[in-house]
């Protein structure tokens, strides 16, 4: 669970809090040039030098980050025949397989005993979830954080140019999250322990177990008796 980030509420799905800096003044700027449209020299050439320049490069970056993205495809009939069937469908588009009693709790169950798409999961619950983050603060005892930065691209080809930048805005943007949710936890935890696993799925303790039981033991070993 991350500690809570005011500013990341207010970001949506932006890399860092200066993009959405960049992107509220353009909509300040446009929404003046609305309210005074006859005399609107000094608004036009703001959004003409300084906004539009800046937000377009946003723009772009997050073109490349989503052809750099591993693609992603909602599970077909064929894959909602059984809990088998979508359990291999989850493995094609996350990389990673769970156990299928893992599918049978998140999923609802048709009366024909194959899964639908309907998930179980309560709207409150999530809710809650981030409700009880903004608790999360100050902890002062020892604690251990595993991460994954899940910093995989699509397959692209390596020799061209145009896909290779793809892939590293991708890469970079996966990055910028992990360096911000880096700073927090030292900021909310100044004892703890940060561990950021590459390549990792965002279940790192599946996708990793090793990993996850070596840092777990190591952080164990640690603590003072």
């Amino acid at each position: 669970m991350y500690t809570y980030d005011a500013a990341f509420d207010k970001e949506a799905l932006y890399w860092n809090v200066e993009w959405k800096q960049q992107i509220e003044a353009l909509q300040k700027h446009l929404a003046e040039l609305l309210e005074s449209p006859f005399d609107s020299r000094p608004v036009a050439t703001a959004l003409l030098d300084r906004d539009l320049p800046t937000v377009q490069k946003i723009a772009e970056n997050l073109l490349r980050v989503e052809k750099g993205r591993p693609p992603w495809s909602d599970p077909e009939p064929a894959d909602l025949e059984s809990f088998a069937a979508l359990r291999e469908w989850y493995h094609r588009v996350m990389r990673l397989y769970l156990p299928e009693a893992e599918f049978r709790q998140m999923q609802v169950t048709l009366p024909s005993g194959r899964p639908s798409s309907e998930s179980r999961a309560s709207d409150w619950a999530g809710n809650a979830m981030n409700a009880g983050r903004k608790a999360f603060h100050r902890i002062v005892v020892p604690a251990l954080y595993i991460g994954a930065e899940d910093n995989i691209p699509a397959n692209y080809d390596k020799h061209d140019p145009d896909a290779r930048a793809n892939a590293e805005a991708y890469i970079a943007y996966q990055h910028g999250w992990i360096e911000r949710r880096t700073a927090r936890f030292k900021s909310d935890a100044p004892n703890g322990r940060f561990v950021i696993l590459q390549g990792a799925s965002h279940m790192v303790f599946a996708s990793n177990p090793q990993d996850v039981l070596r840092e777990s033991l190591s952080f164990a070993k640690s603590l003072p008796p």
